[in-house]
């Protein structure tokens, strides 16, 4: 996705460091749930995980109607912080989506491609 902000707009997610740790609890990871750890790896803040921002992304997906049969290719592109606000974008038809993203502004923060399988 090269521009997010024609897309259709499907919500806005505004994150707290509560929800990071309520979401990571377990996590042996601590970038996403430890301020001093996010520093020693260069970040301001701790980090959204992988996992999380793609459940948004599928969620929005689901909410449209079962996709059936997909494949989803997923880049990550920008760090989302523990205490950001970011969009979920979709392209592409409702029901048929094509795409989907987590965008702030002009800036796509993780991007989800979906391709759809005949059921088998």
């Amino acid at each position: 996705i090269d521009d997010p902000e024609p897309l259709d707009l499907l919500g806005t997610v505004t994150l707290s460091p509560e929800d990071m740790k309520t979401y990571s609890v377990g996590t042996a990871n601590l970038l996403h749930v430890d301020p001093e750890a996010a520093a020693r790896a260069g970040y301001r803040a701790p980090i959204v995980g992988g996992s999380q921002g793609v459940r948004y992304m599928t969620a929005a997906l689901w909410r449209e109607g079962p996709p059936g049969r997909v494949a989803l290719d997923i880049r990550f592109r920008r760090p989302i912080f523990w205490d950001e606000a970011f969009e979920v974008r979709a392209q592409g038809e409702k029901g048929a989506r094509s795409a989907l993203c987590l965008s702030r502004g002009p800036k796509v923060l993780m991007e989800m491609r979906v391709r759809r399988h005949e059921a088998s």
